[in-house]
This record gives structure tokens, sequence and C-alpha cells, in this order.
């Protein structure tokens, strides 16, 4: 199967290595071997694929020019045709079903807002369809026959967010729902007569609501008591049912029949049938539009772990690599699958597969820009203990051919996102320090997803202290474990993990040699200050308010301990990326300075990313050596 998968790519390799070479050689690295950040920085992988209702193009976002754009492919084509040259970076992409239309969303202005296009797969009649410039939209979902989309806007109150739909063919847009709190579309029924919202906040307790698209009149579908979480909404083909996650009565995110109960043919309420599929965290779930496929993602020891089922003959579908698959969905016809491939030595492939042949056909492309896949190290999931006996799950990684014993130096990298979670597939700066002979664990400490509700809810608010100990535990097992050198353990991480690593520097600093944060924030307060008005709801749940627990914040907050900083520190932030991280690094590198440490900032201006990363390996690369290893 992996050679299969590989196969297809060889004749667009071939053209891409001459366009990546016209494109991005110099003088300079002519005739010389490229250094391990050089070559790192330059593994431009494709992502977002969505495909033409046909099933013979699709559309992808790739930043080898520099930024991430729209691209779009032909299956007989040997090479891709770019289809957008805008300043901005593309978030997402995706092609209108049984349109020759393609939507995407770009970061434009001041603001950075996300705003919605639409372009033809020719490349000919882009035009914006969204108008507030200070406002933010999210596209969520297409009706089966491509006429509308349903989005999400803050463009009436800046701190709700509304749910709308818009007619593609005329452009005519309809507010949906506009209340107190925000209103989020989910999916279209089958036959576009009917929205699935969703009210409230979706990471603590939310409702499902049925809009009638004809009256705009809303029936509540999941009436329940104390906090529940409800996502997705893929509606069986007969409009009556959907399935979809659940966290009510459950301690793990569960897969659910929503079935609709009608009186008269109208939609009164909604009943509720838990299915059970052990006690793990439901991650993702597809069905296909004719209701005969169902694939569903559990995590398991951090793992994903995708089964795809036939429904009509009650059979799961054996997949080629099955441990690899991390995702499973269906085209619009029910006739092929698009499965994701994931593993820690492999990039992130996607691929359109023939379930009777087993055929593939490539959804992604990817450079490994001279290096060797070969080289690359698979994880082993270990638990160390934390301060309080909880165990906390994570993943190890250890330069091939390495000693157990005290020579290595290790680099523990916390997650970016509160409730994200450290992934055991392709991580550019875990095979980056691994390729320069550090040994690298990735924990997930309290708060991530993956583990049941409980772990998920053990770092709000004021129990924010235990995550934080939870990380600075983790060199402890470190140096009993005898794997690495027990003077010489750096706490590293981007964004969230960027934090944690600042709050081991400056609060939690026994037995860490140094600390490493990129992208990340110092001052919680800020942080939450900072965010967009709609996100601050969300926000308050996970950590207080600032106002109101103040305390709290400066407690939990690095910045306001910067003084006790005694190790050295390395800040790299993007100015235009995160703005606040960077003001951050600046005020804690001169607080630490005071002290005469060591500590070192990288500012970055550019807003080419393949630049920047470049810079940030080698300077990784560079404090670790001169500050930790040889130290």
């Amino acid at each position: 199967m992996k050679k299969s998968r590989t196969g297809f790519l060889k004749l667009f390799l071939k053209s891409l290595s001459i366009f990546c070479l016209s494109v991005f050689s110099s003088p300079v690295l002519l005739g010389q071997e490229m250094s391990l950040a050089e070559k790192f920085s330059r593994m431009y992988i494709t992502g977002e694929p969505s495909l033409s209702s046909d099933a013979n193009r699709f559309t992808f976002l790739w930043d080898i020019t520099g930024k991430k754009q729209v691209w779009v492919a032909e299956f007989a084509s040997t090479f891709p045709l770019q289809l957008t040259f805008l300043s901005e970076e593309i978030t997402f992409v995706e092609w209108v079903p049984k349109h020759e239309l393609i939507l995407f969303g770009a970061k434009t202005g001041a603001a950075g807002t996300t705003q919605l296009y639409l372009i033809k797969p020719n490349g000919s009649d882009l035009k914006r369809i969204t108008s507030k410039d200070s406002a933010e939209y999210r596209f969520k979902a297409f009706s089966n026959d491509g006429k509308w989309m349903a989005y999400e806007a803050n463009a009436r109150k800046a701190n709700i967010l509304d749910a709308y739909t818009m007619n593609l063919e005329t452009l005519e847009r309809r507010l949906i729902a506009a209340e107190d709190d925000c209103v989020r579309p989910i999916s279209f029924s089958p036959d576009a007569s009917y929205l699935l919202l969703s009210k409230g906040n979706q990471a603590v307790n939310n409702d499902l609501y049925l809009a009638d698209l004809k009256t705009l009149k809303q029936v509540l579908l999941t009436k329940h008591k104390g906090n529940a979480i409800y996502h997705g909404g893929d509606w069986t083909p007969d409009g009556n049912a959907l399935y979809v996650s659940t966290t009510e009565n459950e301690t793990f995110h569960t897969l659910a029949l929503l079935t609709l109960v009608k009186y008269r043919r109208s939609v009164v309420r909604g009943k509720l049938s838990p299915i059970s599929l052990g006690k793990y965290d439901l991650a993702e779930f597809h069905l296909s539009n004719d209701g005969k496929y169902f694939s569903y993602t559990l995590l398991q020891d951090g793992y994903s772990r995708t089964v795809v089922q036939n429904l009509k003959t009650r059979r799961t579908i054996e997949l080629d690599d099955a441990d690899d698959v991390i995702s499973a969905d269906f085209t619009e016809d029910s006739k092929l699958f698009v499965l994701k491939y994931g593993s820690a030595t492999n990039v992130t492939q996607t691929v359109l597969y023939e379930p009777e042949t087993k055929k593939v056909k490539p959804l992604t492309f990817y450079n490994y820009a001279g290096l060797w896949p070969k080289d690359f190290v698979r994880p082993q999931s270990v638990h160390y203990i934390s301060f309080d006996k909880e165990e906390i799950p994570a993943f190890l990684y250890m330069p091939k051919g390495a000693k157990v014993d005290s020579s290595l130096t290790m680099v523990v990298l916390f997650h970016d996102g509160v409730h994200s979670r450290a992934k055991p597939y392709f991580n550019l700066m875990v095979q980056f320090l691994v390729a320069n002979n550090y040994a690298v664990m990735m924990p997930d400490v309290r708060g991530a997803f993956g583990y049941g509700l409980k772990y998920a809810e053990a770092d709000d608010q004021a129990a924010r202290e235990a995550a934080l100990k939870d990380a600075a535990s983790a060199v402890s097992w470190i140096q009993m474990s005898g794997l690495a050198n027990p003077k010489k353990v750096v706490a590293m991480g981007c964004g969230y993990g960027g934090y944690l690593a600042q709050s081991i520097a400056a609060q939690n600093a026994s037995g860490w040699a140094a600390a490493i944060s990129i992208n990340g924030f110092a001052d919680l307060a800020e942080f939450v200050r900072t965010k967009s008005a709609f996100e601050k709801n969300a926000l308050a749940i996970e950590f207080g308010e600032p106002e109101t627990n103040a305390d709290l914040f400066k407690k939990f907050s690095p910045i306001h301990f910067a003084a006790q900083i005694k190790m050295p520190v390395l800040w790299i932030a993007e100015k235009q990326q995160a703005p606040q991280a960077a003001e951050e690094a600046k005020k804690m590198q001169s607080a630490a300075q005071k002290n005469g440490v060591k500590s070192e900032a990288l500012l970055l201006e550019s807003a080419c990313g393949q630049e920047n990363l470049k810079r940030t390996f080698e300077k990784v690369a560079a404090f670790l050596e001169n500050q930790v290893r040889n130290k």
C-alpha cells in the first residue's frame, strides 16, 4: 500500500524538484550541502485537499511560493495550477458541491479577520463575498446541491457569532439566528429545508437546535440536565436522524444517534440514543451521503484509530496500512473513500481510495528536501507520575543509535493549544531535534483532549496550577529514568506550550537546565483580553475572568515572576503572527538579564513562513548547543 501511495507521486515530484530548484535555489547553496535547518525548513507539504463533485480534480493549500495559496490539480495532469496570488495567507479551501466554484478564506486587512472568497477552477472570476473588514467570517457547511452555504460571523455584534446562510448563485445572505449568545451553524438537512444549530459553549455545555429555513422557527433537540457537549451532525439520507458526538451522561465523547421526533409532520424534539464504542474519546466520524458507509476515529493512548464500516452488511472494511489511518471520509457519490494517513516517520498524506480494487490516488504532495524518511524516529508511549500521583501520558523519541545513558540532552516539548494534545505523527521540530541527537519527550499535561472529560477539565481556572506542576514534574521522571543527562533537561513549547516553558523558567525551575518559548504568551490576562470578543466567552470557562479573577491570573502568569529567572531562556516570536508574544519576549528577556542570565530573543520580522522556520531551527540548535549540551 505504501509503495502504491508513493508510486503516483514520482512524475509529480520530478516536476516539483525542477520547480523548487528554479524558485528557491541560491548561488550560496549550489554546489554545497544544505544544513539540517535549511532542509527541514524546505519541506513543502500541501494540505486541506477538497474534491470536485466528479472526483477528477481537487484543490489544496500550498505555501511553496511563500504564503499558503489555493492550487488546483487534475489527476491526469503532471503539475497543479496556482489559482490565487494574494498577499494574504489562505486559511481554508473547499470545492462547492455540484458547481464549478471554489470557496476559500483569507486573513484580510489590518484586523486580520477571515473573509470569504469565490473563484472558478480556471482562476477566473475571483470575488470577495463578505463585506465587513472588522468582522470574522467562518464557513461551516454546504447544502448537498451546493446552492447554499452556512457560515457564522460577528458582523452584528463583535462579541456574538450569528448563524447565516448564503445563496451561492445569487450571493443573497440571510440571518438565521441572532441572539444574546453565539449561535453556530453545523449542517443542512439532505433536502436543505433545515439547518442544525449549536448554542452555548461547545467546550463545556451546549445544545443542538433545528431551524426551519422557511419559517426560522427553532426546535430544541438536546434537552438535558447539567453540562453536556454535542458536536457534529451527519444526517441519515432520509433526513430523519443525525449522528452526533456527545458527553451527555458520559465520561468520554461518545457516538450517538439523534432521532427527530415529529408530530403532524413537524419536528417537536430529539431522541438521543448512545452507541458504545468503548472508553475512548471519539475524535471524529463521517456518514456517506447514501448511508452505506460510516467511519469513526477513536483516540487510544494518544493514537488515532479509525474504523470504516459497511452499514448495510454490518462488516468492517479492511484497509491497507490501517494502523496509520487517522481519518476517513467519503466522496459525494459515496463510491470512494478519502483516507488520511499519518505516522511519525512520514508526512501526513491524503489519498482517494477505491474500496473494491484498493487503488489509490494522492490528494497531497510533499518534498523531503534531501532528508531521508528512514532516518526519522517513531515514539514510544510512556507515563510519568506527577506531584499528586496522577499519571501523565507522553511520547518519547530517542535518537537512532543513542546510548541509554546520561550522555543525551532531553528536550521536553509541550504542545500548543490548551485542549489540544501531543500527536505521535510527523512533527518538523521533533524530527529536527532528534536529527541533531537530542531526545524529545512530548507530554499531555492535564487539560489535553483524548483522555476523557475529567482529564480535559482538570486544569480549569484555579486548577491551572495542576497542569503547570504536571509540566514541571516531567524532569523528575527523566532524572530517574537514566535516559538522559539529569542536568541537561530543557523545557520547550509553542503557543500554550511556550507559556508552560516560561512558567517552568520563572516559577518551577528546579531540575531544569534551560527553556525555549516560541510564540508563547507570558501574561495570561493579556492573552484573554487580546482574543476576539466572541472567543472570550469560551476562555472565561477555561481561565476565568481577568477582572474578577485578577489574583488567579497574576499567580499563573510568568511575566510577573520574570525577575526570578535564573536559567538560560530563548524567546522566539513572529511579530506579525504573535504580536503579544513578541512584546512580552522583550520584557521577559530584559528582566532575566538583570539577573545575569544568558537569555536570548529572536523577533522575526519576515512574513515568509519558510524563512522564519529556517531561522527558528538555526536559533534553537545554536542555543541548545551553546547553553546546554556543551556547557
